[in-house]
């Protein structure tokens, strides 16, 4: 910023007619100033923050700031302590006779400038935006530091739109990464032998401290309402593995509505129905939908509302991977996959 403002300045005083920034300044009163041509777009606000001063100190010595500011207007900036300096580049006016061939760019690349500031310049022989071999037209030399040349500014979208690309492949591979390792890390192992029971087997304290859940055995559907309320309530299970509950034939409408913090779950080779809204509010966070049936479960339009059907995958039995892509609702999932094998699944 300090650059662009010592730039500015300098091309300023270069534009009304002075050839050392330091002859320009007058002394008013026993301060400072230095006059400065208003270019179109700029604000009061915004000059008082590019020159350090304060709205009040532009227009105590520029009164007619108060009723507006516009482009060409002149004005008296006060100069502050190192806003001057002898090491500022060189910035020179020239005049340029067009020869065929030549660009706009090419004319702000060669001469350090930039498009922007040409035209302005040449707000009659441009207007139209259009550069005609023969014409004579203005250009600043050197001037690029203001709004930054050409090159920089492609430079700069280069830099960003790979760092986006970077940021983009990061998030894809945790994402895979983090898919895979839903079935791979330690659970918390909940062996439910009276169906309906699950709720008397682990304390509020235990269930706190749960973020992978597998259940076994004779789990049932008020089991499943259960670890809904408690995922519900805590917030923390991020995996749930359900594909060895023998008591769950179907998913309960709203089962596991706003499930926030769950990201995978596996379904027994059982289920054989899903509820309307079975997940609601949780379903754009889910990753992994995983089903160990071969015949896709009966479902309808509102069983998968809130589900993100580009980001959740679809794990299915191998066999049942054509059954479930040309099946009503399921095939929505636009990554419908196998379920890995014991081997490949490590």
């Amino acid at each position: 910023m300090r650059n662009i403002v010592k730039n500015t300045i300098c091309l300023s005083l270069l534009l009304l007619g002075s050839i050392d920034p330091a002859s320009a300044v007058k002394v008013i009163n026993g301060k400072k100033y230095f006059s400065y041509m208003v270019q179109t777009g700029e604000t009061i606000e915004g000059l008082a923050n590019a020159f350090k001063v304060t709205v009040a100190e532009l227009e105590e010595r520029n009164p007619s700031l108060k009723d507006g500011i516009k482009g060409g207007m002149i004005i008296s900036v006060p100069v502050k302590e190192g806003m001057l300096d002898a090491n500022l580049p060189e910035i020179s006016i020239i005049t340029y006779k067009v020869k065929p061939g030549d660009t706009l760019f090419s004319l702000a690349k060669n001469n350090n400038s930039t498009i922007e500031d040409i035209i302005q310049r040449n707000s009659e022989e441009l207007g139209d935006g259009i550069l005609r071999a023969g014409s004579t037209i203005k250009i600043a030399k050197n001037s690029g530091g203001l709004t930054g040349s050409e090159d920089k500014i492609r430079e700069k979208k280069k830099q960003e739109k790979l760092q986006a690309e970077l940021r983009q492949k990061a998030i894809q591979d945790s994402i895979n990464s983090s898919k895979k390792n839903y079935w791979l890390e330690p659970w918390t192992i909940i062996d439910v032998k009276t169906p309906g029971s699950i709720d008397t087997l682990k304390n509020e304290m235990e269930w706190r401290k749960i973020t992978r859940l597998k259940v076994i055995g004779a789990a049932n559907l008020a089991d499943a309402a259960v670890i809904g309320k408690r995922i519900f309530e805590f917030d923390h299970i991020k995996a749930l593995d359900l594909h060895e509950a023998a008591g769950i034939t179907k998913l309960s409408t709203k089962v596991f509505q706003e499930c926030g913090s769950l990201k995978a779950i596996s379904l027994p080779n059982t289920i054989d129905s899903l509820g309307i809204n079975s997940f609601l509010g949780c379903g754009d966070n889910l990753e992994v939908l995983r089903i160990y049936s071969v015949k896709p479960p009966k479902c309808g339009e509102k069983s998968f509302n809130g589900i993100n059907f580009d980001k959740c995958t679809l794990e299915v039995p191998q066999s049942a991977l054509s059954a479930y892509q040309s099946a009503a609702f399921w095939k929505l999932f636009k990554k419908v996959t196998a379920i890995p094998t014991a081997s490949s699944d490590k």
